[in-house]
């Protein structure tokens, strides 16, 4: 095991035999007093999981063999839980990612939690995003009263190699700090938050490009108030106030005492650069709620220069205003969302370009009897994700891209079909989405995907038997940047339990006719697997994954691979310590003479 990870668990031990320090003394020495009759629940899981692979016509895409070991344990006694889990992965050769441990902890005791090794936390939109750290955390929450805070490694820094999206790590370590606290009523709620983050020297140089390295040491801080107030029995208004300093290099020259300011300096907080950059993001909301129907105005201005490296991204040099409604009808069977209001970008006219335009966005949901649902939606609203590559479904973590998806609409229309003991459905399914890439934290408009779907589904089963099959019909057309992928996919699939549902069996198979830029290919899938219960506290899994591609003119596009895993999991759960003693009988009563 690397040293780090020693270091790790080690840290993350020293963190769960030190939690009753903070927890509440009294009811603690109570329940010690009777330590005999206490009870101490373990409960958790572990699974291995051994990875095969091989293929011909083309180079591996990935390692012939890798492992992958989880597991998950939870500890309570004396009123105290504790949750650990562990995630452990060797080096993938192949695509150079390293060798990667997730191991963390939450013990919680009433009002407090402490979070220690791989955790997650969020503050605000504006400040700490919910990203995940590693290091420590404490959230408190006594009453009404709310107080959290930590510092760690933040996961998301600089790429080594900006061609290899998947690298777990970035060529800078970058840590991070920041706490949340306020107070959170019924009626009235306020809360103050603050987020820093710096990058550290690294041994080697900055990843270069023909223009020179990229990017350099990072840091900021990013302070918001928010809060929220209740007007009356169905009115609220809510809103968020937050400032940011940046130094995109903190090599720059610092500022001298005459250009320093409250504003660049964050009150004293940060230190200024030449090239540190400043801005404000705020939001301030109206919603008005009743039994049936709900009503919202925000209004959000984000400034050019605002930037936090505790969320994942999000537009800047942006306003909008927007209306939000919501409504039941015909008996709550049909509910309907709808949002609108404009957009504006380039406040501060710096830039050649401004846009203004429409946003709006709407759901809609009919359940007219229990055989008949029928969904649709519809937004233009910029939303940032992460997507995965549809090139390949088994390919690993560096298929995963962050997008702005632009543009979104659905339709889904689903039909119940049979009985309660032979009960089957079909489904419709189409699905229309415009989307940007994200690189270098910049959005790239000429890298963008249009991505269009539609699918027919058809699933029936004998649920006595333990039978369930389906079949569908999918049409997939991708456009990313000067590539145009279509494919049209027959897919067949069979489930089968057997020995009393203890084997669970799969059999599911699929044949793509693609066309990309011309060429022609077919690609056929079949996949078997089954999982076979023991005990009820282990399973054994294994499955089988079979792809070849074939038909194209191009000789070195036709190629085939075989996937295979083998899996043992183990759950267990029970109660350590003296049980409570049953009742004793009562000495008979002596018989009066």
């Amino acid at each position: 095991m690397p040293n780090s990870s020693r270091h790790t668990l080690l840290f993350v031990l020293l963190l769960a035999s030190c939690v009753s320090a903070a927890q509440d003394v009294e009811a603690t020495v109570n329940r010690l007093k009777n330590l005999k009759e206490q009870q101490l629940s373990i409960t958790g899981g572990i699974n291995l999981t051994s990875q095969f692979y091989d293929a011909v016509g083309i180079a591996n895409r990935r390692d012939n063999f890798q492992w992958v070991a989880r597991a998950n344990l939870n500890f309570s006694f004396l009123g105290i839980n504790a949750p650990f889990s562990f995630v452990f992965s060797e080096a993938n050769q192949n695509f150079g990612l390293p060798s990667y441990s997730f191991v963390g902890i939450s013990p919680r005791y009433k009002w407090a939690t402490l979070h220690a090794g791989d955790r997650s936390m969020s503050f605000s939109r504006y400040t700490m995003g919910g990203i995940s750290f590693r290091g420590g955390g404490l959230t408190l929450e006594p009453g009404k009263f709310h107080f959290s805070g930590f510092y760690g490694k933040l996961n998301r820094a600089l790429a080594n190699d900006l061609n290899t999206l998947g690298d777990l790590n970035g060529f800078y370590q970058r840590n991070g700090y920041g706490f949340r606290m306020g107070y959170g009523g019924k009626s009235t709620a306020v809360y103050a938050n603050f987020f820093a983050a710096d990058d550290q020297e690294a041994d080697g140089l900055p990843p270069q490009t023909e223009l020179g390295p990229v990017l350099g040491l990072q840091n900021n801080k990013v302070i918001s108030i928010e809060g929220r107030q209740q007007l009356g029995k169905n009115i609220s208004l809510f809103g968020e106030l937050a400032h940011s300093a940046f130094n995109g290099n903190r090599s720059a020259a610092p500022l001298t005492d005459a250009d320093t300011n409250f504003g660049n300096s964050l009150l004293g907080l940060f230190s200024p650069t030449e090239e540190t950059q400043t801005g404000q993001a705020y939001q301030i909301g109206l919603a008005y709620n009743q039994q049936k129907y709900g009503l919202q105005a925000r209004y959000e201005r984000i400034t050019r220069g605002f930037r936090t490296l505790g969320a994942l991204f999000f537009n800047k040099d942006s306003e909008n205003i927007t209306l939000g409604l919501n409504r039941n009808f015909l008996e709550n069977k049909l509910t309907i969302f709808v949002n609108g209001g404009l957009e504006r970008t380039n406040l501060d006219s710096e830039e050649e370009e401004s846009t203004n335009r429409i946003i709006a966005s709407a759901n809609l949901n009919y359940r007219p009897t229990d055989k008949w649902m029928l969904s649709g939606g519809y937004s233009n609203f910029r939303n940032d994700t992460k997507l995965r590559a549809r090139t390949n479904l088994l390919a690993p973590v560096d298929s995963i891209f962050l997008a702005q998806v632009n543009q979104s609409a659905n339709v889904m229309v689903m039909r119940q079909l049979g009985n309660k003991d032979k009960p089957s459905s079909v489904r419709l399914m189409l699905m229309r989405q415009q989307a940007n890439n994200i690189i270098n934290d910049e959005v790239n408009a000429n890298a963008n995907s249009l991505v269009t779907i539609a699918s027919l589904a058809y699933t029936a089963g004998n649920p006595e038997a333990g039978l369930q099959w389906n079949t569908g019909l999918t049409y997939n057309r991708t456009n990313i940047g000067m590539i145009s992928n279509n494919a049209l996919s027959p897919t067949l699939g069979v489930n089968k339990n057997f020995f009393n549902n203890a084997l669970a069996t799969h059999l599911q198979s699929a044949l793509s006719l693609t066309e990309q830029n011309g060429d022609n290919n077919r690609v056929f899938n079949l996949s078997l697997g089954g999982t076979y219960r023991l005990a009820n506290s282990h399973r054994l899994g294994l499955r089988a994954n079979h792809i070849n591609r074939f038909g194209s003119e191009l000789a070195d596009r036709n190629f085939r691979e075989w996937y295979g895993s083998l899996t043992y999991g183990y759950s267990f759960g029970g109660a350590l310590g003296r049980k409570e003693k049953p009742a004793t009988e009562s000495p008979p009563t002596p018989e009066k003479k």
